[in-house]
């Protein structure tokens, strides 16, 4: 039996996800006590790279001795610190019994570490744990602090490492798939740690994606799929595979979270997008606003119509094959409705660029912009206005089509059938 393994608490694995690509290892299972004590070693490598963490303070609050400013003096919080780090290190696989259990994974007795310090569970050490006397956190407060034990409280230090940002909160990933959740955390800690050797010694690093909305997270997620698919990792994504994004604030007075998932056609998309069209999805995504609502993963989230993906302005429309995947995949639109569109753009394309200029003027408008969304309301009238018309002709005379389309004759009577 594995010493290590996943616990369920997404904080818990996300610092656990990091301590496995740290140690150069594919999966938790394969981790030794030994490559647990080579990381944590005297504990300075962590403190270090935590104190120059802006997320660290995000995720722990600066209650933490390493950020508390009355231990600044000679150093003592970071000492303490790597102190802590190390006991916490020692007790995780020493301690087999005790009177409480882990109310973060329920398999490990709760530490003692702390008390020694005189200190206790709270959210310097574990996000949004209550402490006596505040009810404003999550876990229970109201006649006791949180039990942890000494790894799971180990394994938040690590968080930081590979945690990013998602609208201006700390997101965890978390799916069924677990080989998901470790290769998604393992490049963010890639791209933290490369980041942090560029850096002077008191020099501050921005979290993942800080100021970036939720674009970040979706190029990762395509960066991630590509490789999986380069390296043959996994062939095909499980059909049963979905992903929670675990969004938290945990500090100031008012600590928060949120879950958001990312439903398996959702992934689907992204994982055949990956394949495919990874470069154009790349440089849509580098004209996204900055509205969260506006941009793809939040579309994808809520199943929603993606503006990126029309002409608007200068920007060119998303290519056939891209649009008809999100169609399919994401909105759940049909084949069929696909080409009753594409039919009826043809014909009110082949319509008004033979028409006078009037006819040619509003073809130009409906080729930069999506018609719902111009200001111009008439557009969309004088659009609704030619489909009907069509409509109409083509039902009374179904053998007539302009000719030049080749995919449908009848689209509007095959569509009907």
């Amino acid at each position: 039996m594995p010493l290590f393994s996943w616990t369920g608490n997404p904080w818990v694995d996300g610092g656990l996800a990091v301590i496995v690509a740290k140690a150069g290892k594919e999966n938790v299972e394969h981790l030794t006590k030994a490559d647990l004590d080579a990381l944590v070693s005297d504990g300075v490598w962590l403190a270090k790279a935590n104190r120059q963490l802006k997320t660290f303070t995000m995720v722990v609050g600066v209650n933490s001795p390493l950020t508390n400013p009355s231990l600044k003096k000679n150093d003592k919080g970071f000492k303490q610190y790597c102190e802590m780090i190390q006991s916490l290190a020692k007790s995780a696989i020493a301690d087999t019994g005790g009177e409480y259990r882990c109310e973060a994974c329920g398999e490990r007795p709760a530490t003692k570490v702390l008390a020694k310090y005189k200190k206790e569970v709270a959210r310097d050490w574990f996000p949004l744990a209550g402490s006596i006397g505040s009810d404003a956190q999550a876990l229970p407060a109201a006649s006791r602090t949180a039990r942890i034990c000494s790894l799971c409280l180990l394994s938040v230090q690590f968080l930081p490492l590979g945690a990013i940002i998602i609208g201006g909160k700390i997101a965890c990933f978390q799916s069924i798939y677990p080989e998901l959740t470790q290769l998604i955390v393992a490049e963010v800690f890639k791209e933290t740690q490369d980041k942090l050797n560029l850096l002077g010694s008191d020099e501050k690093l921005s979290a993942v994606g800080q100021g970036k909305g939720t674009k970040e997270s979706l190029t990762m997620l395509l960066k991630i799929f590509t490789e999986l698919q380069r390296n043959r990792r996994i062939l095909e994504l499980p059909p049963h595979a979905s992903l929670n994004v675990w969004l938290f604030s945990n500090s100031g007075q008012e600590p928060d979270c949120d879950v958001i998932e990312i439903p398996n056609e959702a992934l689907l998309f992204i994982w055949d997008a990956a394949r495919t069209y990874r470069r154009e999805i790349e440089t849509i995504l580098h004209r996204e606003p900055k509205q969260i609502s506006h941009q793809l993963l939040e579309c994808i989230k809520r199943k929603t119509e993606y503006s990126g993906f029309y002409p608007f302005k200068s920007s060119k429309p998303a290519s056939k094959g891209l649009f008809e995947l999100y169609q399919t995949k994401v909105l759940g639109n049909s084949l069929a409705s696909l080409r009753l569109a594409e039919w009826l753009s043809f014909e009110i394309e082949f319509r008004l660029s033979g028409g006078d200029k009037n006819d040619k003027k509003l073809l130009a408008k409906l080729q930069k912009e999506n018609a719902y969304w111009n200001k111009d309301k008439t557009v969309i009238a004088k659009l609704n206005g030619i489909i009907a018309q069509l409509v109409i002709f083509q039902l009374h005379s179904p053998t007539w089509f302009s000719g030049s389309f080749p995919q449908v004759q009848h689209p509007i009577l095959d569509f009907l059938a």
